[in-house]
């Protein structure tokens, strides 16, 4: 009581009266926000259904959806930790991977995230009402429900849609402590912004801002009840700070110490930043995704690629991954330095970008599709965020006016803008500003909608929307962010989509549509050439080759399908010149000099070809398929034991290679190593049963090898059989396989008779080399003897 005999006030006389708070909400508002969420429901299904049901893209995802889905999987198979720092906030990867392991599938991702989304709406409805009331609530959760990129994203393979509810949980923990400041409350906002993290690794800059936010909330609260939980005396600022900050790294530590039991470094969540900085600006940037030369789009294989052209450039062999991201992060600072006035005007670009970006994105865009037929109702969600950025700029300008009591909503809105400022725009890095967005835009509507009690904001409004009318107008007239790039996308993403799930004559089509819209298209006359190949069409392949050539001379890839047609084709001469030119163009890519050592070898240049796969696997010794052909080589030379580490290497990095599990048999039974050698064929069998070659030296190996079981020379018949079948009765190294394996088993008769048949097979086919082997074997088996092979026997076929 105080000396007028009053109670004191809940609030206290501290900055925490100076709050937004909500009115008293009217029974209205919960069948109110129902009745949105409800019709928000019927949007997304109908969305979703013809997703599902019309777009091939739901069938297979691409870009870093592929690569999000392929993590997912090894998570789900038990590889929890990998052998690199994440590359991507692991949040979405881990959950993805618990999907998988329930045994859901794309759908049941979709699913959820739709309700991810609808959920969304919820909690900006429950936020905005706190905030600034019920009607703001309900504004916000109709403004969000028919918003474009949520309702894109929902249907894709990415971290963008399970990002926005955490934004609205970190905000909602926040405003609940800047309401009553307690220990538990600093706990869950800490929580919350680590999860955040885990999703967003930017909204690490969150953490430090909002503890020190938390402390001064605190402080200002200090002489007011409640009294903590955790000290038992009024709330300590400094500690429940500590408390946030402390709860949001514990939150974040299990990625840390992944990263660490994976490279032994310190990486708090992710090692991509010097990279993605170097995309953004590195001299040539123009504030979107710069392609850096050497390093692939590919996120899986990014980080490999960085580290590789940072060994190649400074002269370290074994470049950490600290060091190879602060090598990036120099690169764009020089850029900086070196050129003050265009790194300004690039900053300017990137906010202009943020400010009224629509169309381009660097992996899916949701115009593109709607515009293009593949997407329709994505009219039932038609606004765009840039649409209602002017506005909630305006509200965030009054709000910026009392900038401690909304620091929640400006740090939520300023993280992903420092993120587009210090990196490069994209929509999805603009995405987790969109909870503040939506409430910003429906509190100034709000505030405007009573035009003669607030006649400024009416024309502070007024004036937004036409500036988000103008730039639109403006942007179209002066070419930029055209839309017309996006769709050619767009069919090469759905041909990508259609080749990888087999459907050859769709991919062949989409890549066709694509280059109807660009002439000009590399990529998709690359990508149309392979369709064509699958669908047995190698003239039209050659022609959708040589146009990738013609219209992009400077392509290493348009060089590289063209030798691989050529190849095909038997011009192998033609082809070795175009593997050349494309890694003349291309150096540092390792499926390159491979491609052209697998030309050299075929024209039987062994020396060519050792050297050119050894470069392959200088630049990356993980590909499976320059293991195995350097090993071929390295088998014709008879170097057998050189052969049998490359092969095994390759086995290591990819164990169903047929040729790899067969040559490692081959090798093992030439170096007296049966039991090896029976293991490794059996491999090979159970990968290839329909092998001709395999099954025929297994079935040797079984018929003529000594110290074999009864039932290891019974298993020789079927097999050798099985090899005569497959190659019509007419191979007679097949026959003469079959007839050894007869003559284990006693049968004589039969193994003569057979060793006739392909002693004239071989006649007819000049096969001279058979000829004394079979003669010497028919007069075993004419004698009633078996044939034992000598050691270092090698295969039949």
């Amino acid at each position: 009581m105080d000396s007028k005999g009053r109670k004191p006030s809940a609030r206290g006389p501290h900055t925490h009266a100076k709050i937004d708070a909500a009115p008293a909400t009217g029974r209205w508002f919960w069948p109110a926000v129902l009745g949105v969420l409800v019709v928000g429901a019927c949007l997304r299904l109908l969305l979703l259904q013809e997703y599902l049901t019309r777009n091939l893209l739901s069938t297979y995802p691409l870009v870093d959806g592929e690569t999000y889905w392929a993590w997912a999987g090894r998570i789900a198979a038990g590889q929890l930790v990998g052998t690199e720092p994440f590359f991507s906030g692991p949040f979405y990867p881990y959950g993805l991977g618990l999907v998988r392991a329930l045994g859901g599938g794309l759908r049941s991702v979709y699913v959820l995230q739709t309700l991810c989304d609808l959920g969304t709406a919820a909690l900006l409805a429950v936020i905005a009402r706190r905030r600034f009331g019920p009607a703001v609530g309900v504004l916000s959760a109709a403004i969000f429900i028919l918003m474009l990129e949520p309702a894109f994203y929902s249907t894709r393979v990415l971290a963008a849609t399970i990002q926005l509810p955490l934004v609205c949980l970190a905000w909602w923990t926040l405003l609940a402590g800047q309401r009553r400041p307690t220990t538990g409350r600093a706990v869950a906002a800490g929580a919350s912004l680590g999860l955040l993290t885990l999703a967003c690794p930017p909204a690490l800059l969150c953490l430090p801002v909002a503890a020190a936010w938390w402390w001064w909330m605190a402080r200002a609260a200090r002489s007011r009840p409640p009294v903590d939980v955790l000290t038992g005396r009024p709330a300590v600022a400094v500690a429940q700070g500590v408390v946030l900050l402390a709860t949001g790294a514990a939150v974040i530590a299990p990625a840390t110490l992944h990263n660490y039991a994976a490279t032994g470094e310190f990486i708090a969540v992710s090692g991509q930043a010097g990279v993605t900085f170097a995309h953004g600006n590195a001299p040539g940037a123009l504030g979107i995704y710069h392609v850096i030369p050497g390093v692939s789009a590919n996120r899986e294989t990014q980080n490999r690629d960085a580290r590789r052209l940072c060994s190649q450039e400074t002269g370290n062999p074994h470049p950490t991954w600290r060091q190879t991201e602060r090598f990036f992060l120099r690169r764009g600072l020089e850029n900086w330095w070196s050129r003050p006035g265009a790194a300004l005007a690039l900053f300017a670009r990137k906010a202009y970008w943020f400010l009224t970006g629509r169309h381009w994105s660097e992996s899916y865009v949701a115009t593109a599709e709607r515009d293009e037929g593949l997407l329709t109702r994505l009219w039932l969600t038609p606004l765009h965020t840039a649409w209602l950025l002017p506005p909630a700029l305006l509200a965030l300008a009054a709000w910026l006016r009392r900038g401690a009591t909304h620091v929640p909503e400006l740090m939520l809105f300023a993280a992903p803008l420092l993120v587009v400022l210090l990196f490069f725009y994209s929509p999805r890095y603009r995405f987790p500003a969109i909870p503040v967005v939506v409430v910003a835009c429906a509190y100034a509507l709000q505030q405007a909608w009573s035009w003669r009690k607030s006649p400024r904001w009416t024309a502070g409004l007024v004036g937004a929307v036409g500036l988000a009318a103008t730039l639109t107008v403006a942007n179209h007239a002066a070419g930029f962010d055209p839309i017309a790039p996006g769709r050619v996308r767009l069919w090469e993403r759905v041909g990508g989509a259609a080749a990888a799930t087999g459907r050859f004559a769709e991919a062949l089509a989409a890549n066709e549509r694509a280059l109807r819209l660009d002439p000009d298209n590399a990529t998709a006359a690359v990508e149309a050439s392979r369709a064509a190949t699958q669908l047995g069409r190698p003239e039209q392949a050659l022609e959708y080759a040589r146009q990738a050539v013609r219209v992009d001379r400077r392509s290493a890839e348009a060089h590289n399908r063209l030798g691989e047609v050529l190849l095909a084709l038997q011009q192998t001469d033609d082809a070795v010149a175009c593997f050349r030119a494309a890694v003349d163009l291309a150096p540092h890519q390792a499926e390159l000099h491979n491609n052209l050592g697998a030309a050299l070898l075929r024209r039987g240049d062994l020396d060519g070809a050792q050297s050119s796969f050894a470069a392959a696997l200088d630049r990356d010794a993980s590909l499976p398929d320059a293991q195995l052909n350097l090993g071929l080589v390295l088998h014709q030379r008879g170097d057998l034991d050189a052969a049998l580490r490359h092969f095994r290497a390759a086995l290591d990095l990819k164990p169903e290679l047929l040729q790899a599990q067969f040559h490692v048999g081959v090798i093992l039974h030439a170096q007296g190593d049966l039991r090896g050698a029976l293991a490794a064929l059996r491999r090979a069998h159970e990968l290839a049963p329909g092998n001709a070659g395999v099954t025929n030296h297994l079935a040797w190996c079984l018929a003529t090898s000594p110290g074999l079981t009864g039932a290891d020379r019974a298993a020789a018949v079927p097999l050798a059989e099985q090899a005569v079948a497959a190659t019509s009765h007419q191979s007679p190294a097949m026959l003469d396989t079959l007839a050894a394996a007869l003559a284990a088993n006693g049968r004589y008769e039969e193994a003569a008779a057979t060793a006739r048949r392909a002693l004239e097979l071989a006649q007819e086919q000049g096969a001279t080399a058979l000829l004394n082997e079979l003669r010497q074997r028919l007069e075993l088996y004419d004698a009633g003897r078996p044939y034992v092979a000598p050691p270092g026997t090698t295969e039949r076929h």
